[in-house]
């Protein structure tokens, strides 16, 4: 005989897999000419002892560097994962490079061990790359090993830091609700 839910319960496996996870979109160019000049106009900007003609020149070139990097940037489309999927990757990781230690009990470094967990997770992260254009490409296995091998630093960076995002932000603002003093607010009825 099963018993039939009343208005105090409710099916946790039903909520957990119906949920929607964070996805955030990262916007970067491929062009590394393009990011190296930002820097060195800014870094020309920031010079104390600028007339008043060199400063609106490295402004005025700054717009034009800022318009071709949003016209030119690629859109990557990043979806936290759920927890489960997380730790296969992390298990399939250490199945298929051991951690392994010195005489002194030192893990030794790994690098085909680092590339394998970052592809793993760029792969599962990553959904889609959409091209200045508007074309979108799947990322998938084939595609984060594309981008490991040969995307610029830049792009290296801003995929990490939005995976990171995801992962962390929603932990980062569960302990921020935490420290809000629900308590010490005024109670609507006075």
């Amino acid at each position: 005989m099963t018993e039939t839910p009343d208005a105090k319960t409710f099916d946790i496996v039903g909520f957990l897999a119906g949920r929607d996870l964070p996805t955030r979109e990262v916007k970067v160019p491929f062009d590394e000419d393009l990011l190296l000049r930002i820097s060195e106009v800014e870094k020309a900007r920031n010079k104390i002892g600028l007339s008043e003609d060199e400063v609106e020149a490295l402004d005025k070139e700054m717009d034009e560097l800022q318009a071709r990097y949003r016209d030119e940037s690629f859109t990557f489309t990043i979806k936290a994962i759920p927890e489960h999927v997380r730790r296969d990757i992390t298990d399939k990781n250490l199945r298929d490079h051991p951690i392994t230690t010195d005489a002194f009990g030192r893990e030794q470094p790994d690098p085909e061990a680092n590339a394998a967990l970052a592809l793993s997770t760029w792969a599962a992260y990553v959904l889609s790359v959409t091209d200045p254009s508007g074309a979108t490409s799947p990322v998938g296995e084939s595609g984060a090993k594309a981008l490991y091998d040969n995307a610029p630093a830049a792009v290296h960076m801003a995929l990490n830091e939005g995976i990171s995002e995801v992962m962390a932000g929603s932990t980062k603002g569960f302990k921020v609700a935490q420290g809000l003093n629900f308590l010490s607010d005024a109670s609507p009825e006075g």
